[in-house]
């Protein structure tokens, strides 16, 4: 299952016990989900999760999405998203902004059990503003041990600007040493956050702040602009573009 180029928008999945995938639930072996625009889902009932998607496969990847003011409600988790993947997770140059829920109200990640085989990776992902009510992750929410063996399954998280308080901003099951590419709650100095713009404007601490090793890096950004313009990738779905070559594509 692939999504590309998609607009989910404004979309409910409400009901007395379980709604799941407020706006998209993919259930799929290989899940992969590009460039889209996710705003204003709401997951609900009393165990709501996933307010813009909840995505469960072996395999799932997130490139460029700009995930923005859904709400899961209830006791759910994943304001933004839930991802449940049981070999792999690859989350590269997201933006999770201004998402709720009870836990984990960006980002809520499940990872696989077997830890000998399992790989999550969170590459240049931009989180801001979101909200988790019971102050636990609100915006990163990792379940390391499928299982419940007290071994972690592997997760890396290179330069992504996340609240790192423990347990509010950040929360594991079992503890993850924080690279220090990592940015720890940084005003990203979005052109205008109020009216959904998102873009960065000139001076953001996330232009060039992403890591230049980044595996499988999207050549152009959520809207077309080549990545990579000045000497770094940068943080976040939008690359900043201050109109000197190259110039981006469009589509």
């Amino acid at each position: 299952m692939t999504v590309n180029r998609g607009q989910i928008e404004n979309n409910n999945a409400v009901t007395g016990l379980y709604g799941v995938g407020g706006g998209a639930y993919i259930s799929a072996t290989t899940a992969t989900l590009t460039n889209n625009s996710i705003t204003g889902n709401m997951a609900g009932g009393y165990w709501g999760s996933g307010g813009g998607v909840r995505l469960s496969a072996t395999a799932a990847t997130l490139t460029n999405n700009s995930i923005s003011g859904n709400t899961a409600i209830g006791r759910g988790c994943g304001g933004g998203a839930v991802i449940s993947a049981t070999t792999a997770a690859t989350i590269i140059n997201n933006s999770f902004t201004t998402n709720t829920a009870r836990l984990g109200g960006g980002l809520c990640l499940a990872t696989g059990s077997t830890e000998t085989t399992y790989s999550a990776k969170l590459y240049n992902n931009l989180f801001w503003d979101n909200v988790a009510n019971e102050n636990q992750g609100a915006d990163l929410l990792i379940y390391n041990d499928g299982d419940n063996d007290y071994f972690p399954s592997p997760v890396t998280l290179l330069a992504n600007n996340f609240d790192q308080a423990q347990p509010t901003g950040f929360s594991s099951t079992l503890p993850i040493t924080l690279d220090p590419t990592n940015l720890n709650q940084i005003d990203p100095l979005f052109v205008d956050a109020s009216t959904g713009d998102f873009h960065l404007q000139p001076g953001s601490p996330m232009i060039d702040a992403g890591y230049p090793g980044t595996p499988d890096l999207p050549e152009l950004d959520i809207e077309g602009t080549p990545r990579f313009l000045g000497a770094s990738v940068d943080i976040g779905a939008y690359e900043y573009d201050d109109g000197s070559p190259p110039r981006p594509f469009c589509s």
